[in-house]
């Protein structure tokens, strides 16, 4: 190698490096924008309202940006695959360079441009805030040219076939897109600070590591499909990057096969003789219509349970019946016992907390006021917690059967994929990062530990369930335990919960970052990976279809590969329809399968709506500095008594036995078969 090679490839790796660290640097800043504690309360802006027609802009924006960027100005294309050509070769002067770097898949890296460019756009902030959300466009496109330029190099020295090497650097870009996703979380939205509650899970990398392998294999698999696939498509053509980008979300659906199968089950022998007291817990605000359903459904599981069971509703200053109907429901019970307990309206997770304040049983369950749940909703659960590295349990959601809106068709094909497939299978390694509100059996000690149901953000839920993996305690479901959730009848309502779900999701990742937070739980970096990956891919994919569209309008050449790249996104959607048939079948569900072609339009409304979740959050200043982040000595001081019970977690006794390590019984997730 010339002097002239060291030279360019110094001055390349630097500049790479360079930018890599400017990327993450945000990552690794908590913001000062959460007044809270960050154990319990949260205390930011509240969301705000977005309308449908805003949410439609940013993708007529996004698409006519796109337009602009491929079809009607192809010489941009051009003109970076050139760049990247001069880069390449300023390290590895060969010929083979320049040819690496004209099957380079511009498309992808422009319509990541073009989106940030919408979102800067739509976006309800100063122009300086939109200026610096473009600049992370910008930053992208710096970035992914000097990559792409290192991947041509990395691919001449060692000869790979050209079209491997373009799909192999669509799916390396793809990632670094996800990057400046989270980075731009970090940068433009006020979100939760880190959590302060302590880490004491036990080291167990056997958990993380299974994890890690299945992810490599996972990637290696899809990477193999999609190179076939492009190459039965024959030549390289200019949207082959619509079949890198409908293949990365399989990484997913592959990796929690490998855990099925590479794992053993790890589901609890009954024991039918035992039965400890159980306090169930309902904050209800308005819920007159549905909340002796509720009750009286509750009363029957606790029929079929024949323990102790207090049910405990705390009214959160409702305006209608709901404290008469609630009443009467609770005086016809014949084997629980009721306890109404009225506060004034303050919210789910401080009615919550006050129905935690008055439960007395060691097993505490959350049950929302609009469920229904099944006769042996109660049964399995002692099973479970007979474990003493169990600290939380949820059950198989379904929707209520009664329903027949095309929202709850689709949603059941969502429960069954996400609940019996995809948590049951991050079970095995303890990943589970979220066990629904709907109904959630847990420890009540180490919930008031850590302030009990955090207030003031989305997803107190979600956020419990990270809570008790930071005190060392594992998370399991159970598909025996079956309850029946309502859902959305209109577009108005679902799009409502589904950006109060999304806003939940972006509200956990920020507060249980595995980088802010020092988690050492496989469930936190797996969640930040994953949960960036779904967000980035659910706003982008409806982009990513129209400028292959427009390609294919644009551009002759393209026009016969369209409808290949059609099928392939059939063929790619093949693994979770066969899921889906599998998991239909062994609960029962046969007749409903015939609503499956619901499945793909269901999941599309759900991307498109996943957009309002940030168009929601509070955007930060510009120009707040350094004064704008945490000290170095953050966490705060802890309160007295959560002191005690750290120190007590030390010396292993509450809330995690010192035994909880070794997983007594051969329940522990994680064990290879």
């Amino acid at each position: 190698m010339t002097s002239r090679n060291l030279l360019g490839a110094a001055l390349l790796l630097s500049a790479g490096l360079a930018l890599i660290a400017f990327c993450v640097r945000p990552l690794r800043q908590a913001r000062a924008d959460d007044l809270g504690d960050g154990w319990s309360v949260v205390a930011l802006p509240r969301p705000r309202s977005v309308t449908l027609a805003r949410v439609g802009t940013f993708y007529l924006c996004s698409s006519a940006f796109t337009l602009g960027l491929v079809a009607v100005h192809p010489g941009a294309a051009q003109f970076y695959q050139d760049l990247v050509a001069r880069l390449g070769l300023l390290v590895y002067y060969r010929p083979q360079v320049t040819a690496y770097a004209a099957h380079v898949s511009s498309a992808l890296r422009l319509v990541v441009v073009a989106n940030l460019a919408a979102f800067a756009t739509v976006i309800r902030a100063p122009l300086a805030r939109r200026v610096a959300v473009l600049a992370n466009g910008v930053l992208f496109l710096a970035l992914a040219g000097v990559l792409d330029s290192l991947g041509c190099v990395a691919a001449a020295v060692v000869k790979l076939p050209t079209e491997t090497a373009a799909l192999l650097g669509s799916f390396f870009v793809f990632t670094v897109a996800i990057v400046m996703m989270l980075r731009l979380i970090a940068t433009t939205f006020k979100v939760p600070r880190p959590t302060a509650v302590p880490d004491l899970r036990p080291g167990r990398r056997a958990e993380s590591l299974l994890l890690l392998v299945g992810t490599l294999l996972a990637v290696v698999i899809v990477i193999g499909a999609v190179d076939l696939a492009d190459t039965l498509v024959g030549q390289y053509h200019p949207t082959a990057f619509l079949v890198v980008f409908i293949g990365f979300p399989l990484v997913f659906d592959v990796l929690l096969l490998f855990l099925l199968v590479a794992t053993r089950r790890a589901r609890p022998p009954h024991d039918p003789t035992s039965r400890p007291p159980l306090t169930t817990i309902t904050p209800a605000f308005n819920e007159a219509t549905t909340i002796a359903r509720t009750l009286e459904s509750i009363d029957r599981a606790a029929g079929r349970y024949g323990g102790e069971v207090t049910v405990v509703l705390i009214d959160d200053g409702s305006q209608d019946a709901t404290v008469a109907v609630a009443s009467a429901a609770m005086a016809k019970f014949r084997h629980a016992r009721g306890r109404l307990v009225a506060a004034e309206h303050g919210g789910k997770a401080k009615a919550l907390n006050k129905g935690l304040a008055v439960a007395t049983s060691d097993i505490v369950v959350r049950i929302d006021a609009d469920i229904v749940v099944g006769e042996d909703a109660f049964s399995y659960l002692p099973d479970w917690f007979a474990n003493p590295a169990i600290g939380v349990v949820g059950a198989l959601d379904l929707p209520d059967p009664r329903a027949t809106s095309f929202y709850s068709r689709g949603r059941l094909f969502e429960c069954l994929v996400g609940f019996a497939f995809a948590r049951v299978a991050l079970q095995r390694v303890d990943a589970i990062n979220c066990i629904p509100g709907t109904f959630t059996a847990f420890r009540r000690e180490p919930a008031r530990f850590v302030g009990g149901f955090v207030s003031g953000m989305n997803g107190e839920d979600s956020d419990l369930t990270m809570m008790f993996g930071r005190l060392g305690y594992q998370v399991a479901v159970d598909t025996r335990v079956r309850i029946y959730e309502d859902v959305p009848a209109t577009l108005r309502d679902f799009r409502e919960q589904r950006a109060r779900w999304n806003r939940a999701g972006i509200h956990v990742l920020s507060r249980h970052s595995p980088i802010l937070a020092a988690s050492r739980s496989p469930r936190s970096w797996y969640f930040y990976i994953r949960a960036a990956t779904v967000r980035i891919t659910a706003v982008l994919r409806p982009i990513v279809f129209v400028t292959g569209l427009e390609l294919s309008l644009a551009n002759p050449a393209t026009r016969a590969v369209a409808p290949r790249v059609l099928v392939f996104y059939l063929v790619a959607a093949v693994p979770t329809l066969v899921a889906i048939v599998v998991l239909a079948l062994r609960f029962g569900f046969f007749r409903q399968l015939l609503w499956l072609p619901l499945w793909l339009p269901f999941t599309l409304v759900r991307r498109v709506v996943a957009l309002e979740a940030l168009l929601t959050l509070p955007v930060r200043p510009v120009g707040k500095g350094l004064e704008g982040l945490l000290p170095r000595r953050w966490p705060p001081a802890r309160p007295p008594a959560a002191a005690r019970l750290a120190a007590a977690t030390r010396h292993g006794g509450s809330p995690r036995a010192a035994d909880a390590r070794r997983d007594p019984g051969g329940h522990a997730s994680g064990h290879t078969g």
